[in-house]
């Protein structure tokens, strides 16, 4: 005998939440003063905000970050974290003059995907002929359009970076309506038939995350739809940060990037990079910190089966309605990036630091009055805590990183 489940009325479910609040019917109202978000929580969405990805699974790659200021030593990082579950790498040359057939050495590129950022042209040059001489495929050039002033070829991957907005404070509207903007300005600039990386951050807030996953997509799509424009191909990924890490208490940081990993798959990303939360101290990672990064998408994937569905949270009422806030939100703060000059003109980039530095001065504010608790930083801190310290080099846009611990 089948039964049915019949679907509630949506006004007789809103109308038995309020009768079950009682004198607490404000619960409804979520308010989110960082993101900049209010609405009621009953609401019904206007539209059915999907996963804009056409795949059948939720697959990822398992990308692997490596700064490269010794070829050897990177190398070794490499080829130890290709036989501890990672099938991607992402290679930032942080050196000049790199000896390219050293680091690449024993690497099998034909069965990986490789990204390489530098901003330095000379290196931009040295690399574009190494590829090409050694008939080498599946390792795409980054060129940042905020940070490369425009130098870039046909084959070059352009990387709209989200991640460094997101790790000097940005909130999700402010990261997306930059890089809506940027690929708006580079697709008017003839730049269609390039390759395009929509690389994000991954904040601490679970369904706020998941949901700007899922209005990047549709943000994009819809640009290209709006100006008749046939969308390149593109490729979304995401990365962990350090805003909320403790190099005090290193076992919280593995819940942590649990958890934003799987904002991220649920999300829909093509590749995601899980970074050693004492990846940017003074001493750098070691080897446990990196071999637990790598485990947690080996264990999201192998043990847990998250990548079995796509889009596993369509038709929830909560997430539709923050990707339609999210989706408003970078929408209007795209409009207003639209006011200004060219892609990385002094008048646009300071609105944009001068937006940040607003969210960013909140985020400390909450952080230091304990409005917003961080467990091991500034509330149950670990009693056998380890004296470590943060590099405070790392900046983007000329702002360092906004990491909570140091404040």
């Amino acid at each position: 005998m089948e039964f049915q489940f019949k679907i509630p009325d949506r006004k007789f479910w809103r109308e038995k939440v309020l009768s079950e609040l009682k004198e607490h019917k404000d619960r409804i109202i979520y308010k989110n003063e960082i993101e900049e978000i209010e609405f009621d929580i009953t609401e019904i969405p206007t539209n059915l905000i999907e996963n804009q990805d056409e795949r059948d699974s939720n697959e990822w790659r398992n990308c692997f970050y490596v700064t490269v200021s010794n070829e050897d030593e990177a190398n070794k990082l490499c080829l130890n974290a290709l036989m501890s579950g990672a099938d991607s790498l992402f290679l930032d040359i942080a050196k000049s003059q790199t000896d390219w057939t050293k680091l690449f050495q024993g690497i099998g590129f034909e069965y990986i995907s490789t990204r390489i950022r530098t901003s330095d042209s000379n290196e931009i040059n040295s690399l574009d002929k190494y590829l090409k001489n050694n008939e080498i495929k599946n390792v795409f050039l980054l060129i940042d359009p905020l940070v490369n002033d425009n130098s870039f070829q046909k084959d070059h991957v352009l990387f709209l970076n989200g991640f460094e907005l997101n790790q000097i404070g940005a909130n999700a509207s402010q990261e997306l309506g930059i890089l809506l903007s940027s690929f708006h300005e580079l697709l008017l600039k003839d730049c269609g038939s390039h390759k395009f990386n929509f690389h994000l951050g991954i904040g601490s807030n679970y369904f706020i995350e998941i949901a700007k996953f899922r209005a990047i997509k549709w943000l994009v799509k819809n640009l290209c739809y709006i100006y008749n424009i046939e969308s390149p191909e593109i490729v979304f990924t995401a990365e962990t940060g350090f805003l909320n890490k403790s190099l005090k208490d290193p076992h919280t940081n593995l819940l942590r990037q649990s958890t934003e990993a799987m904002s991220a798959i649920l999300g829909g990303v093509a590749e995601l990079t899980i970074r050693s939360y004492d990846d940017i101290s003074e001493s750098g990672s070691n080897e446990f910190s990196r071999r637990m990064a790598l485990n947690v998408s080996s264990i999201l994937k192998e043990e847990s089966y998250f990548d079995y569905v796509n889009d596993p949270l369509k038709g929830s009422n909560l997430v539709n309605l923050l990707t339609e806030k999210i989706i408003e939100k970078s929408w209007q703060y795209f409009q207003k990036l639209e006011n200004f000059g060219s892609i990385n003109s002094q008048d646009k980039l300071n609105f944009i630091r001068e937006s940040i530095e607003k969210i960013r001065t909140n985020r400390i504010d909450k952080f230091e009055s304990n409005e917003n608790q961080l467990i091991g930083i500034n509330c149950f801190k670990n009693k056998d805590e380890k004296l470590a310290l943060w590099n405070t080099d790392k900046k983007y846009l000329g702002k360092s990183y906004l990491i909570l611990e140091k404040n």
